[in-house]
C-alpha cells in the first residue's frame, strides 16, 4: 500500500512528519481478527492541539479504515495517518532496535513504578539554530549518521595574524608541479602560469605569513647609534614567558612601560625630525602606534562609561590595518595644492606666511600623547614666537549644487555665528578635539584649519570647488582641562595594561585592572 501512494503529496509530507518526530506514541490491540491502532501525532503548526489517529488493519496488513481528528483526516488520508503508517513500517523493519523509543510496547500503568504527574509533551524540543539540520527525508533512504558537510573555512587566528592574500597555497602547488616534472621529465603548462620564485624566497614569504607559530624570543632594548637612530625604544617589553601572570607582575610591567615611554625635551625634538614625511616614514608608524594621537582624541574623550573600550583600544594601538579609501587618497594627493592655495589666500590679506613640513610631535609633559599636524606655519615678517602656528587640512565632499559654506553647516563642522553670519567651529565635532590636542602637544597657540571643498562626479572622478575656507582656532585651556583627564585615565586604565599584558591583540577579552 505504501508503494502505491509514495509519490502522492500526502505520503511525501507524512514521511517528513515521521522523520521530524511528530509521532509521539502508538498503541495496538487485536480483536475479532483485526488490529486496532491508536497514535498521537503533533500538528504541523498548532501547539495547543494533539491529534489522535485511529487505524484498523486486516491480518494481511491492508488498511480497513482510518480516521484522524484534523479537518483533512475525516476520510483517513491526512498527513498524520500517513506518518503513523511510516512509523509502523519502520518499527517492524527494525524490531530489534526501534528507531523511536516511543514505539516500544507500552507497559500498563499498574506495571510502572509510582511517579508524579508529568504534563505530556505537546511540542518538539527547541534547538539552537547552529544544530538544526534542514533536509528533506525520502522514504527508503537511510539518513547518514555522520555529518559530511565541509569544514568551516573561517580563519580562527587573531586579526593581526591573518594574511588574507597569502600565497602559501600557490607556492605549495608550484612545488608539487615541479616534483611531477622531475619524475616524468615533461614540462607542464601550469608551471609557466604560477609565479616563479626560488625555494629560499618561498620559505622567507611563508615564514612571514605564519610567524604567529614561531617561538617567542626575548626583545632586548634597542640602543640608539651615535648620531643616528631613535632615542626612545618602540619595543616596550619582552613577551610574557610564563602564564598565567600574577596581578603584581602585571603592575610591574605597567611601570616598566611608563619608563620606556618617557622622553625628555631633546628626545622629543629628535623624534620629530626622524618622523619627517609622516605616513611614508616607518619611524612615524612605530612611535604613534603606542600613543594616543590627535585623530583619536574625540573617540576617547567622548567614550561613555557604559561603552566597552575594546574597540577604542584596538584602534589606538593599530591592531587592524585600515584600508586606504579613495577619499583618503584624494586628500593626500591634494595636500600640496591646498597648502599653495592657503599661502596665496594669506598673501591677499597682506600676510606673508611660510609652511614647513613636520613629523610626529610628542607631548613633553604627557609622553603618551602625540600629534601630526599637516605643517608648521611661520610669519616671514615676524620673529615673535606667537607668530608661528599650525596648519591642518581637511577635504569636505559636497553634494550637487551645494556650496562649501552650506556643506560645513550640514556636516556640523561649523555652526552659524551670532553676528555677521560668520561660522564658528563646533566644539563637539571631532575636528575641534583634534586641533586642540595638536596645540597642546606642540605648545602652539593657534592653528589654521583649512578646508577644501570637493564634488564627486558620476564617473567617480572629483572636481575641486574654487577657494578654500580658513578658520583660525586658538588653544582653549578651559576646554582642554576637561579633556586631558579623560585621555590620561583611558591610557592608564586600558592602553597601559594592554601594552603590558596584551589580550585584545590576540582576540581575547581585555584585562580590567580598575579597582585592583
Amino acid at each position: 500500500m505504501l508503494k502505491a501512494i509514495i509519490h502522492r503529496k500526502t505520503s511525501c509530507q507524512g514521511i517528513q512528519f515521521f522523520k521530524s518526530g511528530h509521532v509521539l506514541s502508538i498503541k495496538c490491540r487485536e480483536s475479532d481478527g483485526k488490529f486496532y491502532v491508536k497514535s498521537q501525532v503533533l500538528p504541523s503548526m498548532k501547539k495547543t492541539v494533539l491529534y489522535n489517529c485511529f487505524i484498523v488493519f486486516n491480518k494481511d496488513g491492508s488498511v480497513v479504515t482510518a480516521y484522524d481528528g484534523c479537518p483533512a483526516g475525516v476520510d483517513g488520508r491526512c498527513n498524520h495517518v500517513t506518518s503513523t503508517l511510516f512509523a509502523l513500517e519502520e518499527f517492524f523493519k527494525q524490531s530489534k532496535a526501534p528507531v523511536n523509543p516511543s514505539l516500544t510496547p507500552a507497559l500498563s500503568c499498574t506495571s510502572k513504578p509510582c511517579a508524579w504527574n508529568v504534563p505530556r509533551k505537546r511540542k518538539i524540543d527547541n534547538l539552537p539554530i547552529a544544530k538544526a539540520k534542514f533536509k528533506k527525508h525520502q522514504h527508503g533512504k537511510l539518513s547518514k549518521s555522520e555529518d559530511k558537510s565541509p569544514p568551516s573555512t573561517r580563519d580562527v587566528r587573531a586579526p593581526h595574524q591573518q594574511y588574507p592574500n597569502t600565497n602559501t597555497d600557490m607556492y605549495n602547488l608550484l612545488h608539487h608541479v615541479k616534483e611531477i616534472e622531475n619524475k616524468t621529465g615533461k614540462k607542464m603548462a601550469l608551471s609557466l602560469i604560477l609565479p616563479q620564485k626560488t625555494l629560499e624566497e618561498n620559505k622567507e614569504t611563508i615564514l612571514v605569513e605564519h610567524n604567529y607559530c614561531t617561538p617567542l624570543t626575548h626583545i632586548e632594548p634597542v640602543e640608539p647609534e651615535q648620531g643616528n637612530g631613535s632615542p626612545v625604544s618602540t619595543e616596550l617589553l619582552s613577551p610574557v614567558k610564563c602564564h598565567p601572570v600574577s596581578l603584581e607582575e602585571i603592575k610591574e610591567r605597567c611601570i616598566k612601560v611608563k619608563k620606556r615611554l618617557f622622553a625628555d625635551e631633546k628626545d622629543v625634538d629628535q623624534i620629530e625630525k626622524e618622523t619627517m614625511g609622516q605616513s611614508v616614514n616607518e619611524n612615524w608608524n612605530l612611535h604613534r602606534k603606542i600613543r594616543i594621537t590627535a585623530s583619536k582624541c574625540h573617540q576617547i574623550a567622548t567614550l561613555q562609561a557604559t561603552t566597552s573600550p575594546t574597540k577604542a583600544i584596538s584602534e589606538v594601538l593599530h591592531y587592524k590595518q585600515i584600508p586606504q579609501t579613495i577619499y583618503m587618497k584624494e586628500g593626500l594627493s591634494r595636500e600640496g595644492a591646498v597648502i599653495a592655495e592657503y599661502i596665496k589666500s594669506r598673501k591677499l590679506n597682506n600676510q606673508n606666511v611660510l609652511v614647513k613640513p613636520c613629523g610626529l610631535f610628542m607631548s613633553k609633559s604627557h609622553n603618551f600623547l602625540a600629534a601630526s599636524p599637516d605643517g608648521l606655519v611661520y610669519n616671514a615678517d615676524s620673529t615673535e614666537p606667537s607668530s608661528s602656528g599650525l596648519i591642518e587640512i581637511k577635504l569636505v565632499f559636497l553634494k550637487e549644487n551645494e556650496t562649501l559654506h552650506d556643506g560645513l553647516i550640514r556636516k556640523r563642522i561649523f555652526l552659524p555665528g551670532s553676528t555677521d553670519g560668520q561660522l564658528v567651529i563646533n566644539q563637539k565635532h571631532k575636528y575641534h578635539y583634534q586641533v586642540q590636542q595638536q596645540l597642546f602637544v606642540t605648545e602652539k597657540s593657534w592653528v589654521d584649519l583649512v578646508i577644501k571643498g570637493v564634488k564627486e562626479l558620476t564617473d567617480r572622478s572629483f572636481v575641486d570647488i574654487e577657494g578654500v575656507f580658513i578658520s583660525t582656532v586658538n588653544f582653549d585651556r578651559k576646554f582642554w582641562s576637561s579633556v586631558l583627564p579623560k585621555l590620561e585615565a583611558f591610557y592608564n586604565e586600558h592602553i597601559l595594561v594592554e601594552l603590558a599584558y596584551p589580550r585584545v591583540k590576540y582576540g581575547l577579552s581585555r584585562f580590567d585592572m580598575r579597582g585592583c
